[in-house]
């Protein structure tokens, strides 16, 4: 009774998505560039908001690894080297090379130019699908180049929005309200607040 209860989220369904844009490019190739939108969405959205909130709720592929791999796999111990920044970033700069030279013989035809996406994506669901079954089902998260540049977007915004050090802002002229301040408790703002009525009074 609590399992037809369960809420239904995007996760159930996604994975059909990959499926069709697979067989869809199969037969028309020009349909692969539709990719780039799953490419540059979880990037986006981690320099914006951060975090890979994309990546688990709304990527096709890691719908269908965790709800088509997911009973197949062998739940095995995810290899340490697998997860390791050389291993990652190595991926990263391998498929972005075949995946730019692929772009650069296409020669602006767009049917050939899809065919590329057509061709990295079904080879690194096919690799994910290995990994899913041998170790964890969603194992390819790990090392998905996508979900590389996302944590790195993540880490940039961190950087970003931290606030200035004053010795920064001596350096950049920057206006003393943009130096870094002690956070404020509501407390704090309550005498604060008094102390500022008393001096105007």
């Amino acid at each position: 009774m609590e399992e037809n209860n369960r809420s239904f989220s995007t996760t159930d369904w996604l994975w059909m998505i990959l499926l069709g844009f697979l067989i869809s490019g199969w037969f028309f190739p020009t349909v692969g560039i539709i990719a780039i939108i799953c490419m540059i969405a979880p990037v986006l959205y981690g320099l914006l908001k951060g975090g890979r909130f994309w990546c688990g709720t709304f990527c096709p592929r890691g719908s269908f690894l965790a709800k088509i791999i997911g009973p197949l796999s062998q739940k095995g111990r995810i290899p340490a080297f697998i997860a390791s920044s050389l291993f990652r970033y190595g991926l990263l700069v391998f498929l972005f090379f075949n995946f730019g030279w692929g772009i650069y013989q296409a020669a602006g035809n767009t049917e050939m130019v899809g065919k590329v996406f057509i061709q990295i994506i079904l080879v690194t669901t096919l690799l994910g699908i290995a990994m899913g079954i041998k170790y964890q089902p969603r194992t390819w998260c790990t090392v998905c180049p996508m979900g590389t540049l996302t944590t790195a977007a993540s880490k940039t915004r961190a950087y970003l929005r931290k606030p200035l050090t004053r010795k920064t802002g001596r350096i950049l002229g920057t206006h003393t309200t943009r130096l870094r301040q002690a956070p404020v408790f509501p407390q704090q703002k309550s005498k604060q607040s008094g102390g500022n009525r008393q001096n105007k009074e």
